[in-house]
């Protein structure tokens, strides 16, 4: 009986855990936008946006990293929710990815909308 116990507590944890950024990559961005703004200036607007968005009565932690080929990525304390920043010429292009069209993801990203 423990042994049944452990293993359905084990397969439902399994069924909790959010995907990686890589793999969430891979399946494909949630959304694509392109913009006139620079990298750096887009990727501190997302930032500032995000932070100041109120998600059940706090912010989200959010940061910005270097992306994995190049860019910048800017994504919220669990990576669940992201986007990778890359300049080409005089256009700067944003892949929006998301672990599922949720509440959050509703309020995130009009908030990228809005610096485009």
């Amino acid at each position: 009986m423990r042994i049944l116990i452990g293993a359905l507590a084990v397969a439902l944890m399994a069924g909790c855990v959010s995907p990686t950024i890589s793999q969430m990559r891979e399946k494909g961005p949630a959304a694509t936008y392109t913009s006139a703004k620079s990298e750096s200036d887009l990727s501190k607007c997302v930032l500032f946006a995000w932070q100041d968005t109120s998600l059940a009565g706090s912010a989200p932690a959010v940061s910005i990293q270097p992306g994995r080929d190049g860019g910048t990525t800017v994504t919220t304390g669990g990576n669940e929710y992201f986007v990778d920043l890359k300049s080409a010429g005089s256009k700067t292009s944003a892949r929006y990815y998301e672990v599922g069209d949720t509440w959050i993801s509703r309020k995130l990203q009009p908030e990228l909308k809005s610096c485009l």
